[in-house]
């Protein structure tokens, strides 16, 4: 159909608008470019799911073949896993997303559960019609993730979210060897892990490390090329591990009371490589632990004081929280007692579970810095510090274990939603309504 614009009667002026006004809409048609058609950018909410790790390439736990181990690894490694889409078409993953790395890698084609890719899963760049090679001189990829190694190659391909949401030139490594955590083929949940998607800082990427290469990751990515309004993800852990949760880009969880939101700032530790210079980690400063009783007769305990220089990872990647130095020992005593504590390997065994996980008397209490200078803390029911562990003996596990380093893990991720934002570089926490 054509459509025919009758002139007569126009004089000189009104001509030129109507030429003008004809010739933009002729451009903007032509270009593709509509302000009424061009959609806003909007959130996206992505599932997550909850998923064990295989047992038996920890290095910890390798040459411990008892009950009391294989008990505490399976309660210490539930890892949040995200479906991702890589190349055209696109072939789907199941990736841990892991705030405490920055790169997104896959199995490539040659790496077979020999090389210790056991899903059979496999991305083969050749057969993606938006694959895109890298310059050689930083195509190299390697990885270390605590006992676990990684080899491969970078290169870029569109990646697809949500079902539907694409990304187009997203750096990703394609592997071709991996040997440690996720190399086993015996993970819980149904699911077998193929790799992982980083969310941490550019300058965390094995690309910046080793190349002095800064590329986006994903978050940062979506943002910049506006398929998201926000400079911000949000992560909630749901306490049941059936539904697992979710990873909000560019918004909140929708049972996120917004208006609770609290923020602290992001520091710049030299724990990554020496430099406090840039942003490597999710890292923030927790001041104090101390323990409220509730009732009319309240009052608080201060159990750990933290000097300014330590810093606290925030770690999705990381099951269980950690606290050097013998001070996860000092903290379960003072909130559970001397007899109920028992050190197993490095973790803290709570006896009379059943009776600790009842109480509502008391809180333990976080204690941060926010951005105007002053204080908040964000509060943990007893149960939520308690990771069931031998219902037959009333036993649980105390939610931080010994390590070599600060962390928050997930199991301190599922009441409330928390949230990374690379923005104004905070770490925010809004309460769930769970009605």
């Amino acid at each position: 159909m054509t459509c025919q614009i009758d002139l007569t009667g126009l004089h000189n002026q009104d001509m030129l608008h109507l030429l003008s006004s004809s010739l933009i809409i002729t451009f903007a048609v032509i270009n593709g470019v509509s302000a009424l058609t061009l959609p806003a950018p909007e959130a996206i909410e992505v599932p997550l799911r909850l998923v064990s790790r295989p047992q038996q390439d920890d290095p910890e736990l390798l040459h411990r073949r008892q009950a009391d181990s294989t008990l505490i690894y399976e309660q210490t490694n539930l890892e949040p896993v995200i479906q991702v889409g890589v190349g055209t078409p696109a072939k789907d993953f199941y990736l841990v997303f892991d705030t405490g790395s920055a790169d997104l890698w896959v199995p490539g084609p040659f790496c077979t559960s020999r090389q210790g890719c056991p899903s059979g899963r496999r991305y083969d760049p050749g057969r993606s019609s938006t694959h895109a090679s890298v310059p050689l001189s930083r195509s190299l990829f390697t990885a270390v993730y605590g006992s676990q190694t990684t080899t491969g190659e970078y290169m870029e391909d569109t990646i697809t979210i949500a079902d539907n949401v694409t990304l187009p030139s997203q750096e990703i490594a394609a592997v071709l060897k991996t040997k440690g955590l996720l190399s086993s083929g015996n993970h819980g949940g149904g699911v077998v892990i193929d790799g992982i998607m980083g969310a941490g800082y550019p300058t965390l990427t094995m690309s910046s490390t080793r190349y002095n290469y800064q590329y986006l990751p994903v978050p940062q990515h979506l943002y910049e090329s506006k398929v998201v309004p926000e400079p911000f993800f949000s992560v909630y852990i749901d306490g049941d591990d059936s539904r697992g949760g979710s990873v909000v880009f560019g918004g909140l969880q929708q049972n996120a009371v917004s208006d609770s939101l609290r923020k602290t700032p992001v520091v710049k530790s030299t724990y990554f490589n020496g430099d406090a210079t840039h942003y490597y980690q999710w890292r923030a400063h927790i001041s104090e632990f101390s323990r409220t009783t509730t009732g009319d007769n309240s009052s608080s305990t201060a159990l750990l004081t933290m000097d300014e220089g330590s810093s606290f990872h925030f770690d999705t990647g990381t099951a269980t929280s950690r606290l050097p130095n013998g001070q996860g020992d000092k903290l379960a005593r003072a909130l559970f007692g001397d007899s109920h504590v028992r050190h197993l390997y490095n973790v803290y065994l709570i006896s009379d579970c059943t009776q600790f996980r009842n109480r509502d008397d008391w809180v333990m209490n976080l204690s941060f810095p926010d951005t105007e200078g002053n204080s908040f803390t964000i509060d943990f029911k007893p149960s939520d510090l308690l990771i069931d562990y031998s219902p037959l003996f009333d036993l649980c596990m105390f939610g931080f274990m010994d390590g070599d380093d600060y962390f928050i893990g997930n199991n301190l991720m599922k009441d409330y939603a928390t949230i990374f934002n690379f923005g104004d570089n905070t770490i925010g926490f809004a309460d769930i309504n769970d009605e």
